[in-house]
């Protein structure tokens, strides 16, 4: 076993949660992608909110990373929608965006947790490490 492995299984309580990131940006997803599964989350994208309600219709992620301005279907409808359906109405969900919360918070409420664009890693595994603590 190498001491990145031995690492990962110190952390293995964490280890089969799953998050879906939804961004637009495609170097954003690989890279929260990237550092989600190092961390050992299992992980999925998307690339929209609509692309994310078809992923969360075939399965129910821990965590839910929803970026706030996309086009197609935006994070404030992508949320109305998680929240309006019964079996993910209670996943966590973290709103992502480089417009502050307060100008956010005027359209869209019920998130969990809110991350103003650009965030630190270290703030992205605090929020999700906190919120996937509540998750059985």
């Amino acid at each position: 076993m190498t001491a990145r492995q031995a690492k990962r299984r110190k952390r293995a309580p964490h280890r089969r949660k799953s998050v879906l990131v939804v961004d637009d940006e495609a170097g954003t997803i690989d890279v929260l992608i990237a550092v989600l599964a190092d961390a050992g989350y299992k992980t999925h994208g998307a690339a929209n909110g609509r692309e994310a309600l078809t992923k969360l219709a075939a399965s129910s992620p821990d965590l839910v990373l929803l970026d706030y301005v996309m086009p197609v279907l935006d994070g404030a409808d992508t949320l109305r929608a998680i929240r309006d359906d019964r079996r993910l109405a209670e996943t966590p969900v973290v709103m992502m965006s480089g417009i502050p919360e307060s100008m956010i918070k005027r359209r869209c409420r019920g998130y969990d947790a809110f991350l103003r664009k650009p965030f630190s890693l270290e703030e992205l595994m605090g929020t999700v490490e906190k919120l996937l603590e509540r998750v059985h």
